[in-house]
């Protein structure tokens, strides 16, 4: 879990700049699906998006989500409520600040 919420500057490698916002947008719009998996207690479906997250997130320059899913991923297996809980209150403040920065 991040403890002290900053943030190293991410930039999306060369030649995904373009994606930035629309990655962004699509991550904001999968946030919102993972809270409604916490709330039914949808540990796979958790699961299943963090392991994607942390697969495609560093070159389109959010590196931090990617380190941030990988222990979403291992925390919705162990069927963690609290922990999942916990991390999406880490993606939440992560994908707020990366509206407020661009590469």
């Amino acid at each position: 879990m991040i403890a002290n919420r900053s943030y190293p500057i991410e930039k999306p490698l060369e030649g995904l700049e373009s994606f930035y916002q629309e990655f962004l947008t699509n991550r904001l719009k999968e946030f919102q699906e993972l809270q409604g998996a916490l709330g039914s207690k949808d540990f796979k479906a958790i699961a299943e998006m963090a392991h994607k997250w942390k697969g495609f997130c560093e070159p389109y320059g959010f590196g931090q989500l990617g380190i941030i899913a990988r222990e979403l991923e291992e925390m919705a297996k162990a069927n963690e409520a609290k922990k999942c809980s916990d991390l999406l209150g880490d993606v939440e403040h992560y994908l707020a600040h990366k509206k407020t920065t661009s590469p």
